[in-house]
C-alpha cells in the first residue's frame, strides 16, 4: 500500500511532537522548582556581580574624589606643603582636650570651617553613603574636617601610617567594621595628598557600606539579603550586611566557598538559603599610587521557600493548560508542515520539470508564509540552491554564447588585421620582381615596413591580454618619472599630431615628479590612451594630457579628446575585449586616421594594466569631446594579490 506524503507527516507528528510534549509537560511539573531555582541562582548570582563591579567602580571613583577634592586645589596643596608641625607637648595638650572642645573654640573652628571641610561637605550632602570626610598634614595633624573628630593627631592611627607610608604614600582600604559613629558598617578610605612627588598630606573618607548594601538590596526582585564577607583564614568573617544583628558564619556555612572560592557562583546552602557570591577584585593602583586593599565577597541570599513561593501556583496553572496546549500545537505544527514542506516541495519538484524542458528562466519562489512563522530551513536552502543552479547554468549557457560571439569576431577581426598586410606585402612582392627601379624598390621596401609594423602592433595587443604570457605575470615595479614618460608619448605621437595637424597640449602639476610602477605597462597606458585621442579629434583639433596628485598618495593622469563623445548604450562595453563601436568588421588597419576603429584591445589592456598597479580608470563623455581619467597609486601596495586576466 502506497502512503501519500500527507499521511507520513501525521504519523511523523503524532509520533515525533505528542510523545515529545507530553514528556516535556511531565519534565516541566516535575522538574520545575529546579529550574527556578536555576533561574533565580544565575539571575542573582549576575546581579551579586554587578554589585561587585559597581562597588569597586564606587571605591576607585571614591578615590579619584578625595584627590581631586585636596589634591588639585592648589590653595590647599600649598598650605599643606607649608605647614608647620606643632611641639610634642603642645600636640600631646592638644589632643588630650580635643574630645572635649566646642565646635565655636578657635582652633576647633579653624578646622570645621576650613574651605576644603565646605568642600567636602558639598560632596557629602550629594552622597548620602559618604560618612565623613577629614584631611590631615604630612604630620599627622587635623587641618580640615567635615564633623568633630574624637583625636586631633591622627599620626598614630593605622589607617595613617599605611597611607603615608614612610613617606612613599599609598592608597589604603580599612576593612568594613564599625566606625565612631554607631552602627554604621564603615570602610575608611585614605589616600596621599602630594606636591608633585612629595607626601604633604593625608586625606581619609569613611563610607557606610550598610546604607550602600541596602540600596543595592532594594533593588532585588526577590528582597535579598546583601552581605559583604572577607575571606579570613579560610574562614568567612562577614564584615557589613543588610540584616541587623547579623548572621552567624556557622548558620550561613560560608567557610568551604569562601576558603578556596576564586570567581562567582551560587548554591543552595543546608540550610535552605538561595546564595550567590561574587568576589570583588580588590584595586591595584589608583593613578602612581599603589592600593592596599582587603579582598571581600559580596553574597545575596534569600530563603528558598520564599523564593520558590509562586511555584506551587504554576505547576497548577501548567497541568491544566498543558493538553489543551499540546493538542493546539500538534494541529498548528500540522498547517504548518503541510504549508511549509508538502507544498514547496510539491513547487520544487514541478520547477525541476520546466526547467528539464529547457526553460532556464524559470525560478522557485519560496512562500513567504513559510520563513515569517517558521524562518529558513533546509527546503529554504534547497530553494535558494536551486535557484542559484539553474542562474549558473543560465549565466554559463549566456557566457557560452558571448564566448562563441567573441571568438567568431576574434577571428573575423583578427583574420582581416593579418590578411590585409601580408596581401599587400605579397602583392608587392609579385610587382617588384619585375621591377629594376631603386626607387620604387626603396618606396615599396617602406611600405612593406609598415604593414609589418602594424601587423607586429597587432599582435602584441593580443598577446598583453592573453593569459601566461610575460605581460600578465605581474608587475614589475621602479621609479618611473612621470614627466619623462609624457614627454616620450609626445615624441611618439607627434608625428601623427603634425599629420591631423593638431595640438597636444601637456599640463604636469608641480608637485609630480616619480611614481613606483611598472614603466612599460604604463607607457602602454597612455599610448593607448593618446592614440585614441587623436583618432577622435578632428583635423585641426587639441588633445589635452594632464597629470597631478590626488589626496591619499595618489597620481591622476586626464586624457582629453574633442570627439563626437561615446554613446550612452556604448559605455559600458568600452573596456571590453574586442568591443568596437558599431560593426565589429567596420574596423581600420589604420593608426590615427580621422574615427578610425581597431581591434577593440586598446581600451581593454589600459583597463587590465591599471589595475595591475592597484588603480582605476574611468570616462567622462558629452558631444564636446571625452575624458579618461587614470588613478594609480604613487608607492608600491604592501601586498597585492594577482588580477585574473581579463574575458
Amino acid at each position: 500500500m502506497k502512503f501519500g506524503i500527507r499521511t507520513k507527516m501525521i504519523a511523523l507528528l503524532a509520533t515525533v511532537v505528542l510523545v515529545p510534549l507530553l514528556v516535556s509537560l511531565l519534565t516541566i511539573i516535575i522538574g520545575g522548582s529546579r529550574l527556578q531555582t536555576q533561574v533565580l541562582g544565575r539571575s542573582m548570582q549576575g546581579s551579586a556581580g554587578l554589585a561587585a563591579g559597581e562597588l569597586r567602580l564606587s571605591l576607585r571613583k571614591n578615590v579619584e574624589l578625595l584627590v581631586a577634592i585636596f589634591e588639585h586645589d592648589s590653595g590647599v596643596n600649598d598650605a599643606l606643603a607649608r605647614g608647620p608641625k606643632r611641639r610634642d607637648e603642645e600636640l600631646a595638650q592638644l589632643d588630650n582636650r580635643w574630645p572635649r572642645l566646642a565646635e565655636d573654640n578657635p582652633a576647633m573652628k579653624k578646622v570645621l570651617a576650613h574651605p576644603a571641610a565646605k568642600t567636602a561637605g558639598e560632596i557629602i550632602d550629594a552622597d548620602p553613603s559618604i560618612v565623613e570626610i577629614i584631611l590631615t598634614d604630612r604630620h599627622g595633624q587635623l587641618v580640615a574636617a567635615t564633623g568633630k573628630t574624637t583625636d586631633f593627631y591622627q599620626g598614630d592611627e593605622t589607617w595613617w601610617r599605611e597611607t603615608f607610608n614612610s613617606g612613599n604614600g599609598q592608597v589604603f582600604f580599612s576593612d568594613a567594621a564599625p566606625d565612631v559613629l554607631a552602627r554604621i558598617g564603615g570602610v575608611t578610605i585614605s589616600v596621599p595628598i602630594r606636591s608633585g612627588q612629595k607626601v604633604v598630606g593625608v586625606a581619609r573618607m569613611v563610607i557606610d557600606v550598610n546604607r550602600w548594601l541596602n540600596q543595592i538590596a532594594r533593588a532585588e526582585p526577590t528582597e535579598a539579603m546583601m552581605l559583604l564577607v572577607r575571606n579570613e583564614g579560610g574562614r568567612g568573617v562577614i564584615t557589613a550586611a543588610t540584616a541587623a544583628p547579623r548572621p552567624s558564619p556557622e548558620v550561613l556555612q560560608w567557610d568551604a566557598v569562601l576558603s578556596g572560592a576564586k570567581s562567582g557562583g551560587w548554591r543552595v546552602n543546608d540550610n535552605g538559603l538561595l546564595q550567590a557570591y561574587e568576589p570583588v577584585e580588590p584595586l591595584v593602583s589608583v593613578g602612581q599610587d599603589k592600593v592596599l586593599m582587603p579582598r571581600w565577597m559580596l553574597v545575596a541570599q534569600v530563603p528558598l521557600s520564599q523564593a520558590l513561593g509562586g511555584m506551587s501556583r504554576l505547576t497548577v496553572a501548567l497541568a491544566a493548560l498543558g493538553t489543551l496546549v499540546i493538542v493546539a500545537l500538534f494541529l498548528v505544527g500540522y498547517l504548518l508542515a503541510d504549508r511549509s514542506i508538502v507544498r514547496r516541495i510539491r513547487h520544487l519538484e514541478a520547477a525541476t520539470r520546466r526547467v528539464a524542458e529547457g526553460d532556464l528562466t524559470y525560478r522557485v519562489a519560496s512562500e513567504p508564509g513559510g520563513r515569517r512563522l517558521l524562518g529558513p530551513d533546509e527546503i529554504n536552502d534547497l530553494v535558494d540552491d536551486f535557484n542559484r543552479m539553474v542562474q549558473h547554468v543560465q549565466e554559463s549557457h549566456q557566457a557560452l554564447r558571448e564566448a562563441n560571439e567573441m571568438k567568431t569576431n576574434f577571428i573575423r577581426i583578427a583574420g582581416h588585421e593579418l590578411r590585409t598586410p601580408v596581401s599587400y606585402m605579397i602583392g608587392l612582392d609579385r610587382l617588384l620582381q619585375d621591377s629594376n627601379d631603386p626607387q620604387r624598390i626603396k618606396e615599396a621596401l617602406h611600405a612593406i615596413a609598415n604593414r609589418a609594423r602594424r601587423l607586429n602592433e597587432t599582435i602584441r595587443s593580443i598577446f598583453k591580454i592573453m593569459p601566461g604570457q610575460r605581460y600578465s605575470e605581474g608587475v614589475h615595479y621602479s621609479d618611473v618619472d612621470v614627466r619623462d614618460l609624457i614627454e616620450q608619448a609626445r615624441a611618439e605621437s607627434q608625428p601623427f599630431i603634425e599629420q591631423r595637424g593638431q595640438t597636444l597640449e601637456i599640463k604636469v602639476g608641480d608637485d609630480v615628479s616619480v611614481v613606483q610602477a611598472d614603466r612599460d605597462k604604463l607607457h602602454d597606458v597612455l599610448e593607448n590612451l593618446v592614440m585614441n585621442a587623436i583618432k577622435f579629434t578632428p583635423d585641426g583639433g587639441a588633445v589635452r594630457v594632464s597629470a597631478g596628485m590626488q589626496l591619499g598618495g595618489y597620481l591622476s593622469i586626464k586624457v582629453t579628446d574633442q570627439g563626437p563623445g561615446i554613446a550612452e548604450a556604448d559605455l559600458p562595453h568600452i573596456f571590453d575585449s574586442f568591443f568596437s563601436t558599431g560593426d565589429v568588421m567596420k574596423h581600420s588597419s589604420g593608426q590615427s586616421g580621422y574615427q578610425k576603429r581597431g581591434m577593440g584591445l586598446g581600451l581593454t589592456i589600459v583597463k587590465y594594466f591599471v589595475e595591475l598597479h592597484g588603480g582605476d580608470v574611468h570616462v567622462t563623455t558629452g558631444p564636446q569631446g571625452s575624458t579618461f581619467t587614470v588613478t594609480i597609486p604613487l608607492e608600491r601596495p604592501a601586498s597585492s594579490l594577482r588580477p585574473t586576466t581579463p574575458a
